[in-house]
């Protein structure tokens, strides 16, 4: 999932068996993934940028796309992302580089 994304990509852990899995799924090369790929940006924790969102849904209300503004909290539920937290709680970082002072 996003963890195990997020671990391989910027923490460098298990990264040859997530480059592996996106390559048999993904119809390309293991070298293609591990070299070419731009990673994507993830939130270890499953969070949405809504940020991003809500800019987004107001450039598509302004372009007449919507006949009116539709607030974030109709677009975004996060009980089940909250839900799933609590079980497993917040992301640790599994290499975390501790600075010697």
């Amino acid at each position: 999932g996003a963890r195990d994304y997020y671990g391989a990509f910027d923490e460098n852990r298990n990264k040859d068996e997530i480059v592996n899995i996106l390559a048999a799924r993904s119809g390309y090369t293991t070298e293609q993934v591990a070299n070419e790929m731009v990673p994507q940006g993830v939130d270890p924790n499953g969070r949405l940028n809504t940020h991003a969102i809500g800019a987004d849904l107001e450039w598509l209300q302004k372009e007449g796309l919507f006949a009116q503004p539709i607030p974030l909290d109709k677009v975004i539920d996060e009980s089940h992302l909250n839900a799933a937290l609590a079980v497993l709680g917040p992301y640790q970082a599994q290499n975390a580089v501790i600075s010697s002072g």
